[in-house]
């Protein structure tokens, strides 16, 4: 695998990218598009990729017709997905902003609900001239500009961040305003206990079915998606009610959420796995399909009763993320390559033997 120039590491996007508002209010004056500039030559010109690696990515994107050249460089260990990020700020005239520096008001980032910005990966950072700019990393994506306009009724300008920076700040900003928004909205008070007829049936169903409650479940769940989490569990403890992901093997302790929420965030979840709401003295198994991204994403859903209230585990089946090429997996080249020739054959059978 080829490395980056030796002066790579001096010239990285984050030494040149916007810190503060005034540094982005002056950007969106001065930006232009650079259409003519190719790619590759920026990075090259940056000092982020040599002659000789740029012509090795632009042959294997010729043998893989339809490949985006930034992601063959990340792919072959060349650049990083920030310097891509970076280099296509600069072709299209769009400011590339460090997110882990950028002062945010809360008040700008509240202007769009958690769901959606976990949603479509973005997150709004300042208004400037009336206008909202939000930080994305596919700044093509017009889809979830236009969806963004439409709940915010303003106008708005994309800038540029890298992924996992827009993901820690959304951690941060989104998780305690959806949790107070449903607290606010929340009419159902009291510790958790067995279902008292009909009438207390149908006001947990109309507790669930609120928009804040809906929305502080979908955001567990697309923050879970976007973390490429395997696993969601919602554990009632005493006092709090604790949400874990499973990444990459380990749980994780990423949001605490207040004890009367429990009931409706439970009862959302049943619905949403069709499951019986009313039922809580039994364990009970659900299933959804959701449409992330352009990918199917199922949903495996568990509830089981305990001392504390109702505990939940949902299974996050992202084939998408699932998917990986040959030579990504970690065989040895020996091994590659007598895979790659048992494979050529027009018969046989290959076992995967383990833990799931």
């Amino acid at each position: 695998m080829q490395q980056p120039t030796q002066n790579a590491t001096s010239r990285t996007p984050k030494s040149s990218a916007i810190t503060s508002p005034e540094s982005l209010f002056n950007a969106l004056r001065q930006v232009r598009r650079a259409p003519e500039l190719q790619l590759g030559d920026i990075l090259i010109d940056r000092g982020l990729l040599n002659l000789s690696q740029l012509r090795s990515a632009l042959e294997r994107q010729r043998m893989e017709p339809g490949r985006h050249l930034g992601s063959i460089l990340v792919e072959m260990g060349m650049v990083s997905r920030e310097d891509v990020h970076w280099a296509l700020a600069q072709k299209f005239g769009i400011p590339y902003v460090d997110l882990e520096k950028f002062e945010v008001p809360e008040n700008v980032a509240l202007r769009l609900p958690a769901d959606l910005a976990f949603q479509y990966r973005v997150i709004p950072i300042a208004e400037v001239d009336g206008r909202l700019v939000v930080a994305m990393e596919n700044p093509m994506d017009w889809e979830a500009v236009e969806v963004i306009r439409f709940n915010t009724n303003l106008n708005i300008e994309v800038v540029m961040a890298a992924a996992p920076d827009i993901s820690r700040l959304q951690q941060r900003l989104y998780a305690q305003f959806d949790e107070t928004e449903a607290l606010e909205d929340l009419n159902l008070v009291g510790p958790v206990g067995p279902v008292r007829g009909e009438e207390s049936t149908q006001l947990m169903e109309r507790e669930a079915q609120k928009k804040p409650v809906v929305r502080l479940v979908n955001a567990i769940i697309l923050q879970a998606i976007s973390a490429r989490a395997s696993d969601v569990n919602i554990r009632p403890e005493k006092s709090r009610v604790n949400v874990f992901y499973r990444v990459d093997g380990r749980l994780q302790l990423i949001r605490s959420l207040h004890k009367t929420l429990l009931p409706a965030v439970v009862s959302r979840i049943k619905i949403t796995g069709q499951m019986n709401i009313a039922e809580r003295r039994l364990p009970q198994d659900g299933h959804a399909r959701m449409i992330h991204q352009g990918r199917t994403i199922d949903l495996r859903i568990s509830v089981i009763p305990t001392i504390m209230g109702e505990s939940v585990v949902i299974r996050i089946l992202d084939k998408g993320v699932g998917l990986r090429p040959l030579d990504e997996v970690g065989f040895s080249p020996r091994v590659l390559g007598i895979l790659r020739q048992m494979m050529a054959r027009s018969y046989g059978m290959f076992l995967v033997t383990g833990p799931t």
